[in-house]
């Protein structure tokens, strides 16, 4: 099937934290979309002290099984 046809690697996004970004494909913004409005929020999405001890980012994937793309999600 290929690379996803919506993202390429090195690719950046913005969002205001509501609102998907342009070119964002739909599937995976309605994945991400709580996680992104936590995050703008001030609010950890995870436990702090876990695996990933910044709580102003988060990495996420879509949930494509056959090309997934994974996210890095960081608060400006």
């Amino acid at each position: 099937m290929g690379k996803c046809p919506f993202h390429q690697k090195g690719q950046v996004l913005y969002s205001d934290g509501i609102n998907p970004p342009d070119g964002m494909c739909g599937v995976a913004w309605q994945v991400i979309a709580p996680m992104e409005r936590q995050l703008s929020l001030g609010e950890p999405v995870q436990p702090s002290g876990t695996w990933l001890n910044d709580d102003t980012i988060g990495v996420f994937a879509c949930p494509d099984g056959i090309r997934p793309v994974i996210f890095l999600l960081e608060v400006e």
